[in-house]
């Protein structure tokens, strides 16, 4: 065997918890099937489970960091179900991982260039999204909510999806390009699994009354190459092909199909999702090898072709290919692990083995390639071709029980090797898996559930329904994200990146989301991801002590989470501190303000010199970078200085003032009842139209900079007070006009009285302020309250 060896490689990392939430996340498979395609190329081909270039060379690594690209929510596809036992799951793949269980969720399916994936609600779509940027493409309406797809043969983009209709009506058979034109056309009824090569598609039907399936195979032009009916396997299918050899696997069985759809071999056992020696699953490898676990006897048929796993399941048994050659690998704390290929007789002949064993985590791919292997303690990697142990790294401690399976497995962090380069996810750390050295960070949402490789980058799933009464709510995915390499083409790095000299590292296990430098100051923000903060240390510019947010001793708590928000929309990082504070960091801006816990009193206002905000990029932006762009109500920002921040202010509640007009006009037909019920529609959306104003102006009042205008904190604290209580009062406003289109004719409720009321004497406050102090001095017009 040649020293060189190129690994097409399998991934089967555990059921794995991340550390401290309960949320499990799994991530398992044979990146050869993942890929649909990539199980049949040369082994010289550089095409590894991230991208692929037009000009054949290697895909970006992500041993530079990772960023992350987008992140969307199921239930903004379709209109969410309310209940326990209703939240959105996901698309999957076709289902041949050797781990997974028959209750998961359905898994999104990726080309380089778009993801396709099922919302799931009250009505249920097939979506096709951008993978650049999440954004939708297109998307169809499906029966019963399940729907199956895979990616077409590897460079092709183009997705084949399949499903099953309304009892006894035909299955349709989707088929859709990456840029969003797609065809349909009517199968055989029942068929709701798919799965490709280069060269087919195989569809597949669930389990009939009878316990009999069927299936069929089509070229890529819709002509049908076999089918075959009263198959026994019965069950989810899982589909693997290989060659001209098709393996669909169920719960409990398996069947064996040559090219011509005929049965080669079938195992019928115990469910094979439960381990033991009981069962008898299988699998294909991608030279078309099968590979069973467990005793022959528990098998109805086998041939020649059939290689027996020893002894147990198939759960710690792996395929991968070694000089274009198939390859088994064997990996527990039982036996350690041990790689075996492929005699001339089919029989399984070792390698080498190695008495390290544990959780088989993957492999690299190219010259000098290596394995992956997780044990109780720490990783390990070892040359594929010889088992030289390459490097060791630690890892928080964790049980192995006797006997230990794979999906047993129960660690704080994602274990994944990333990309063909050597890159792996150990501990929530980057690591060289050659040298065992550290390269950056990555870390996952709380509630990530599931994570997998696809030629668009790193799929991660998260619980749609943590609290769910059911095993149905609390097991399905309501967001997904996509993770790429730093700086190809996502809109945020993951990766720590590089901080201002004496500003500290994030703490173990965050990773950096945002920092800031202002004069004699700075802030740092770290969380879980690019958009989940959960730790705040701010440096005061009058040298006092560090203050940090609520649960920064445990970033990991409910409480750090709780106090830490991004707001996506207004672009904003917020965090509650320990001394009761709250902070508002604005990137549009470039604005710290600090309020007291009552959110009344501007403790403390300061300009960034220069930031980074990791959610939208790692360009270094300073406060030049922030004048002459659009602010609140699109007013241009203000540059530097008390005169723009003057003109910033006043333009801003100009504008303001500008949408409460229609509060004219509604206001005497309310008060004096002149219409009759069903008569104040254009009421109600006046209201409501005045309503949002308000909290757009108070959301604005947030960040507004005033901290080089005179008295500048003052009259932002007048305004504060004012605008709350008015919009309070356009509130109770919005609930009169309801209630009087409702009746004919209401009246304003002694809360919203009240909050009009109160909110004159802050308005008046400003006006002085603003009239004795502003307009004088900075040549601007004066204001009346009731302007404000």
């Amino acid at each position: 065997m040649s020293t060189r060896a190129a690994l097409i490689a399998s991934v089967t990392a555990a059921a794995l918890l991340i550390g401290g939430t309960g949320a499990a996340l799994a991530a398992t498979g044979t990146l050869s099937r993942w890929i649909p395609g990539l199980a049949g190329q040369p082994a010289d081909t550089a095409a590894g489970p991230l991208g692929y270039t037009d000009d054949g060379t290697a895909p970006r690594s992500f041993a530079d960091g990772v960023e992350l690209a987008w992140r969307v929510d199921s239930d903004a596809f379709v209109t969410p179900k309310t209940g326990p036992d209703t939240a959105s799951s996901w698309l999957g793949g076709h289902f041949d991982r050797a781990t997974i269980g028959l209750d998961s969720p359905f898994y999104p399916a990726a080309t380089k260039n778009a993801v396709m994936f099922v919302a799931r609600g009250v009505d249920s779509k097939l979506v096709l999204l951008d993978a650049a940027d999440g954004t939708e493409i297109w998307s169809t309406e499906i029966r019963q909510g399940h729907a199956n797809c895979a990616p077409a043969a590897e460079r092709v983009e183009r997705f084949y999806c399949v499903a099953a209709g309304d009892e006894g009506e035909p299955s349709v058979l989707w088929e859709v390009t990456a840029s969003g034109e797609a065809t349909s056309t009517e199968v055989a009824p029942g068929l709701s699994r798919v799965a490709t090569s280069a060269d087919r598609i195989v569809l597949a039907s669930m389990f009939t009354a009878r316990g009999e399936a069927s299936a069929v195979a089509l070229d890529l032009d819709g002509r049908e190459l076999w089918s075959s009916d009263n198959l026994h396997t019965g069950g989810y299918y899982g589909i693997t092909i290989a060659g001209e050899r098709t393996l669909l696997r169920s719960g409990g069985s398996w069947t064996l199909l040559d090219g011509t759809g005929a049965t080669v071999a079938t195992g019928t056992g115990a469910s094979v999702y439960e381990g033991g020696d009981g069962s008898c699953d299988a699998l294909l490898t991608p030279g078309g090898h099968l590979v069973a676990a467990s005793t022959p006897e528990r098998c109805d048929t086998v041939t020649g072709s059939v290689v027996w796993g020893g002894g147990r399941d198939i759960l710690d048994v792996h395929a991968v290919t070694i000089d274009g050659e198939d390859a088994i690998v064997r990996s527990n704390a039982e036996s350690g692990t041990t790689v075996s290929t492929f005699a001339a007789d089919g029989s399984l002949a070792e390698l080498w083995s190695d008495p390290r064993g544990g959780a088989f985590v993957g492999a690299t791919g190219g010259e000098g390639s290596a394995l992956v292997v997780r044990g109780s303690d720490s990783s390990h990697s070892f040359s594929a071709a010889t088992g030289e142990l390459l490097a060791e790294w630690s890892q928080p401690e964790f049980g192995f029980e006797a006997g230990y399976r794979s999906d047993q497995l129960s660690v704080p962090t994602l274990d994944l090797v990333l990309d063909e380069h050597g890159t792996s996810v150990s501990n929530g750390a980057l690591v060289d898996v050659t040298t065992g050295g550290t390269l950056g960070a990555l870390a996952y949402p709380t509630d990530a559930h599931e994570a997998w490789l696809t030629y668009a980058g790193l799929l991660v799933t998260e619980r749609g329904c943590p609290d769910c009464s059911t095993a149905g709510g609390n097991g399905s995915d309501r967001f997904l994200s996509l993770y790429r390499p730093i700086d190809s083409g996502g809109s945020g790095s993951a990766a720590t990146a590089a901080l201002p000299a004496g500003m500290p590292q994030c703490p173990d296990p965050t990773v950096l989301l945002a920092w800031a430098e202002y004069t004699n100051g700075w802030v740092l923000v770290c969380g879980y991801d690019a958009t989940t903060p959960a730790f705040v240390q701010v440096r005061p510019a009058d040298g006092s002590a560090d203050i940090f947010s609520i649960g920064a001793k445990s970033p990991a708590s409910k409480e750090a989470l709780a106090a830490c928000k991004w707001d996506p929309d207004t672009r904003r990082i917020t965090a509650t501190l320990t001394d009761g504070s709250r902070i508002v960091l604005d990137y549009d801006l470039g604005t710290l303000s600090v309020v007291d816990g009552s959110g009344k009193t501007t403790l403390a206002q300061e300009r960034f010199v220069r930031y980074i905000f990791v959610p939208l990029g790692s360009q270094l932006r300073t406060l030049a970078d922030t004048a002459g762009t659009s602010g609140a109500f699109d007013v241009s920002s203000p540059d530097d200085t008390a005169e723009d921040q003057v003109r910033y202010l006043i333009e801003v509640l100009e504008r303001a003032y500008e949408g409460r007009a229609l509060v004219k006009s509604a206001l005497p037909k309310l008060q004096n009842c002149t219409a009759s019920a069903g008569g104040y529609a254009d009421s109600v959306t006046a209201m409501e139209q005045v309503r949002d104003n308000r909290a757009k102006l108070l959301a604005a009042l947030d960040a507004m900079p005033v901290d080089l205008i005179p008295d500048g904190p003052a009259l932002l604290d007048d305004l504060r007070e004012a605008i709350a209580q008015s919009h309070t009062a356009n509130q109770e406003y919005v609930a009169w006009a309801k209630a009087a289109n409702a009746s004919g004719c209401a009246q304003l409720s002694a809360a919203g009285k009240a909050a009009a009321v109160a909110s004159d004497a802050p308005k008046e406050r400003f006006a002085e302020r603003w009239n004795a102090n502003i307009a004088p001095k900075f040549g601007v017009r004066s204001v009346d309250p009731w302007f404000i």
